[in-house]
């Protein structure tokens, strides 16, 4: 394949990402009530998947690092298939808050072939998934706003969907407040630091990334950047120098490689051709103002 089809087929591949955001961004968000629903389940079914799995799990790591041994003991004994007596609650709330369930338990049902673990996974993966595919259009949402690298989009609806997965094993049930409002922050974390780790091919200093971000959320759209009396308005509110906001946007500016493609049109794809080899000869000699003012002062009179 050469480089000019390799880019039409990376370019197809993306086009078809974006169609398939566009599908999921078609799915409404949950009302109160679905979501409630969906977590009782989803806690239910985790609850569930710690009593099978428990007994896999080494004792001094988490979450029985956070256990006395007597509790552990206590829970070793219950949990146990020959005794009818009812596990311990509190101290499967203790493994619930201290134990990331979802992939850790995962690894361990893979590991045992445990089939109560496989049907409480599979329990699980499906109520997961039937959240995450109904907070498409916040993850989407909360990507546009805070794409002020001009990243592609779909990466940050990736990074975007680790935080909801997060939000979504920590989400308590129990409080009142909506679980998109709770997602949110989760979201905006990991696609903030996603911008700050992988905002251009050139990595910048966390602080100056900070900062750019700061003055990039003061724009609301990328034709203000020519506003002077804008960017007066953003130096006053952040308490910088108008020059230095200036730098700061163009910084801001997506990094060029010089492999990447001039255009899809173009017959030489990339940048590196057109620029100058070290060993070319040099045309013409340049002179500065400063420099000929001193040679002509030493020419005798």
């Amino acid at each position: 394949m050469n480089i000019e089809a390799l880019h039409q087929s990376k370019s197809g591949f993306r086009d078809e990402q974006y169609r398939a955001l566009g599908q999921l961004a078609n799915h409404r968000l949950l009302d109160t009530g679905e979501e409630r629903h969906c977590f009782q389940s989803l806690e239910r079914a985790l609850r569930e998947w710690i009593k099978v799995m428990a007994r896999s799990i080494d004792q001094q790591r988490t979450p029985y690092e956070v256990l006395s041994e007597e509790e552990w003991l206590t829970l070793k004994s219950q949990l146990d298939f020959s005794n009818q007596s009812k596990p311990n609650e509190e101290l499967i709330d203790k493994i619930r808050s201290n134990f990331p369930c979802i992939n850790a338990l995962r690894s361990l049902t893979l590991a045992t072939e445990s089939q109560p673990a496989s049907q409480l996974m599979a329990e699980v993966d499906t109520l997961v998934d039937f959240l995450v595919i109904h907070n498409q259009k916040l993850v989407i949402k909360v990507a546009k706003e805070h794409n002020f690298l001009s990243l592609p989009l779909v990466d940050l609806v990736q990074e975007g969907n680790i935080g909801l997965l997060k939000a979504i094993e920590k989400y308590d049930v129990k409080r009142e407040h909506k679980f998109s409002t709770y997602a949110w922050w989760w979201i905006r974390h990991s696609i903030t630091l996603y911008v700050r780790k992988q905002g251009g091919l050139v990595r910048k200093p966390d602080n100056l990334v900070e900062q750019m971000l700061q003055v990039l959320r003061e724009f609301e759209h990328a034709g203000e950047y020519q506003s002077r009396e804008k960017l007066k308005q953003v130096a006053r509110k952040q308490h910088l120098p108008p020059k230095k906001v200036e730098r700061l946007l163009q910084l801001a500016k997506p990094d060029l490689s010089i492999d990447a493609p001039l255009s899809s049109e173009d017959s030489d794809p990339s940048l590196a051709p057109l620029l100058v080899a070290q060993d070319s000869a040099i045309d013409d000699i340049v002179i500065t103002r400063n420099s000929l003012s001193k040679h002509l002062n030493q020419l005798p009179e």
